[in-house]
């Protein structure tokens, strides 16, 4: 089992879109998988829990009240649904979500997180993808001392998204003191549109300047796009480009575990 946090400390870097297709990736290779919302706009919980299968409610228990203890994981867990090609309903592929709250944001709630006895709740899941909220620092202590194995960092196609970079290395560095296993997998281009001179030379910046960085581009795509607004990951769509290059970002990810 490998938990794997979505950290960028900018908003719009393909975060949650990026955790959503590889979930579905994932998820069509036969793993099971565990979402884990701690952004408290709730877009991947929205994403991945839309069909009326999932019987999701945000009036119900959330991630929050399981990291707390106040609700016991079975209470929590939702599963996400999907239509496969050839399915006229959604079944469940085996992607579960702890729901986001919308008191994430409430730092006073997040201290005092302790969560190594809950860890066996995750046994059962092959990865947990954490998606993170761009500034938070209570979540990022929670989800780089105790939750996460590894890191991975979306940027979208502007200088200011790689500023933030080195203050999270020096995070990841701290946070080893108490979680060793703690390391970056990767970064990577999210909405990249090779037409653009000023992303390609970007491109180039990033493959010359980080040892870390996965040279697999998600392109900027309406298929990227539409494909989670319909709750339903590229991957249980048929054949294209796009599902190819997240298929190829997917097992880089793996490579590098």
């Amino acid at each position: 089992m490998k938990k794997i946090g979505f950290f960028n400390s900018k908003g719009g870097c393909g975060k949650t879109t990026s955790l959503f297709h590889i979930a579905g990736v994932l998820a069509d290779n036969g793993m099971k998988v565990l979402a884990v919302d701690l952004d408290k706009q709730g877009d991947t919980t929205n994403a991945l829990l839309s069909e009326d299968e999932s019987e999701y409610s945000d009036n119900g228990k959330n991630v929050l009240d399981f990291f707390r203890g106040d609700a016991a994981f079975e209470d929590v867990v939702k599963k996400n649904y999907t239509k496969k090609i050839g399915c006229r309903k959604p079944t469940y592929v085996g992607i579960d979500v702890l729901p986001y709250s919308p008191k994430l944001e409430n730092q006073r709630l997040l201290k005092e997180i302790e969560l190594s006895d809950k860890m066996d709740d995750f046994n059962e899941y092959d990865f947990v993808l954490i998606d993170c909220p761009p500034s938070n620092r209570a979540i990022e202590k929670i989800v780089l001392e105790q939750l996460a194995d590894g890191i991975l960092v979306p940027m979208s196609s502007d200088l200011d998204s790689i500023r933030g970079y080195g203050a999270l290395v020096d995070k990841v560095d701290q946070a080893r003191e108490k979680n060793v296993n703690l390391n970056i997998l990767g970064i990577y281009m999210s909405m990249y549109d090779g037409r653009v001179g000023t992303q390609r030379e970007l491109l180039s910046l990033m493959r010359s300047s980080f040892d870390t960085f996965i040279d697999v581009q998600i392109p900027h795509s309406a298929a990227i796009v539409d494909s989670k607004l319909a709750g339903r990951p590229i991957s249980f769509y048929k054949k294209t480009n796009v599902k190819d290059t997240m298929e190829q970002l997917t097992q880089e990810i793996i490579n590098r575990l």
